[in-house]
């Protein structure tokens, strides 16, 4: 996969991090999500360098506008189309 850009408050060490423990940032979950055609992203299993996913939400919703941060009771329905 190729490296994107990340927000300005994402230390270099940090996105390393990230890819040391095959973890994906925000940006790089929103581009896959993009490129495969979803309808809508959660965001979710944040690493413990994340304090507040909320702020990194705009980075994701710049590439994938569907992005959400996933948290503790929220839930959807999902709805399957036919074939």
């Amino acid at each position: 996969m190729r490296q994107l850009p990340e927000r300005p408050g994402l230390l270099p060490e940090q996105q390393e991090q990230a890819a040391q423990w095959g973890h994906s940032t925000f940006g790089q979950s929103a581009a896959l999500a993009a490129r495969a055609g979803a309808h809508r992203l959660w965001l979710t299993h944040y690493s413990p360098m994340i304090t507040d996913p909320e702020a990194d939400l705009p980075q994701a919703q710049s590439i994938f506008p569907a992005a959400v941060c996933g948290a503790d009771g929220i839930q959807i329905t999902l709805q399957y189309e036919e074939a």
